[in-house]
C-alpha cells in the first residue's frame, strides 16, 4: 500500500513540490520514502515538469474486461477519495483496451461485465506530450480524464482536466 492517508496530496504534487528542492534533499528524501513512494515520486521527476507524465495520475482503478460491475463497485468504494472519474480496462500486460465513466458505471446491471460497457479505444495521450499541446483536445468534451499510455499502449497513468487548469491552462475555441 500507498503508506499515506487517503486525504494526502497526489504524487505529482508532491513531486512537485520535491523539484523545487536541491538535488540533495531530494535525494535524501527519496531514500527516507517507503519505496513504492519513492518509486511513484522518482518517476514524475523523470518527467519535464511541462509534461503529461509530471502531472498525470497513477490510474487507481483498473479492471480486466471480465470482471463484473457488481464486483468493480465493491472495490472501488474503498478508494475514498482516490478514485478518479473512470476506470480503465486492461489486459495482463496492462495494455489500454478501454475505459467506463463512473456515471455509465452506476447505470450499468450488476451482473453486466465491464467489458460490455466500456467504451473501446479511447484517446490516450503520451507521457511526453506537452502539457499545453492537450488543453484543446476535443476528448476533454466528453470526459474530465483521459488515459495516459506508452508507446506499446500500456496504461501508465491518467490525466485530469482540472489538473491543466490547475496549471494555469485554459481550452481556447
Amino acid at each position: 500500500s500507498d503508506h499515506l492517508p487517503h486525504h494526502a496530496a497526489p504524487s505529482h504534487s508532491r513531486s512537485l513540490l520535491i523539484r523545487a528542492l536541491a538535488p540533495a534533499v531530494q535525494t535524501t528524501i527519496l531514500k527516507a520514502a517507503p519505496r513504492r513512494q519513492a518509486a511513484a515520486l522518482s518517476r514524475y521527476l523523470s518527467y519535464d515538469p511541462d509534461s503529461v507524465g509530471a502531472w498525470m495520475d497513477v490510474p487507481s482503478a483498473t479492471f480486466n474486461p471480465d470482471v463484473q460491475v457488481s464486483e468493480a463497485l465493491r472495490q472501488l468504494r474503498h478508494l475514498g477519495n482516490r478514485l478518479s472519474p473512470n476506470v480503465f480496462i486492461v489486459d495482463g500486460a496492462r495494455q489500454l483496451l478501454g475505459m467506463v465513466e463512473l456515471d455509465a458505471l452506476l447505470a450499468a446491471a450488476d451482473d453486466d461485465l465491464l467489458g460490455m460497457i466500456m467504451s473501446r479505444d479511447p484517446k490516450t495521450i503520451s507521457p511526453q506530450a506537452r502539457l499545453q499541446s492537450v488543453v484543446l483536445l476535443d476528448a476533454w468534451d466528453r470526459t474530465l480524464a483521459l488515459p495516459v499510455t506508452d508507446a506499446k499502449r500500456r496504461l501508465v497513468g491518467s490525466l485530469r482536466f482540472d489538473a491543466q487548469i490547475g496549471r494555469g491552462a485554459s481550452k481556447r475555441r
